[in-house]
């Protein structure tokens, strides 16, 4: 974690490993960590959250993570979010 994201080619194979039918994953804890990557100051920033979780409780470990301050931060560092969620 925390290093470069590498060439589009890398990202193909890394966002092949990922799923949509885990337990529990924080969208706000996602949000956090990559507020952490160093990007060119020149970049657009937008993060593409997808998930199926709803929100309605923390998890264990996720308690730190609330609304406002992950909205503070987002906007704080310009980023535009996009959500695809999962409704049944």
């Amino acid at each position: 974690g925390g290093g470069q994201l590498g060439t589009a080619a890398q990202f193909t194979t890394a966002a092949g490993g990922l799923v949509a039918s885990g337990s529990y994953e924080d969208g706000y804890a996602a949000i956090a960590l990559a507020n952490t990557y160093t990007y060119r100051a020149d970049a657009a920033r937008n993060y593409i959250l997808v998930s199926d979780e709803d929100r309605d409780s923390a998890r264990a470990g996720s308690a730190a993570f609330n609304y406002a301050d992950t909205l503070a931060s987002r906007d704080r560092a310009s980023i535009l979010q996009s959500v695809t969620r999962n409704v049944w």
